[in-house]
């Protein structure tokens, strides 16, 4: 049965945590502080899998929904969705790392006269 707005607003922490299902491998994990998060249990090469698509409520049911589906398409696709995951997070680093390096070395030519003449002070 699938679940309703309601049911995850009403979910209350208890002592363990707690799986509400939505359907497919798609559940609600309600820890006992009270914290939710949208999970995805999924079987890749004979492993068990999961992944988590959010914290509840910045990701809504219908958001969690999406991201469920989307994962299930990578998977029908032959792909690992947690193997792609990490190298899209992996690109994502290296392009902010070149950004900083780029703006790092725009900065210090603009100023390399400057710092010249304060190391030779120094030295």
């Amino acid at each position: 049965m699938a679940l309703t707005a309601l049911q995850i607003t009403n979910a209350r922490a208890a002592t363990k945590p707690q799986r509400l299902t939505d359907g497919r491998g798609l559940y609600l994990l309600v820890k006992p502080k009270g914290q939710k998060w949208w999970r995805y249990d999924y079987r890749f090469e004979g492993k068990r899998k999961t992944i988590s698509l959010g914290v509840y409520p910045e990701v809504g049911l219908a958001e969690a929904r999406r991201k469920h589906d989307e994962a299930r398409r990578v998977l029908a696709a032959g792909d690992d969705p947690s193997v792609l995951r990490q190298a899209k997070r992996r690109r994502v680093e290296q392009r902010d790392a070149n950004v900083f390096g780029a703006v790092f070395d725009e900065w210090f030519a603009k100023d390399r006269a400057k710092w010249a003449s304060l190391v030779r002070r120094i030295c």
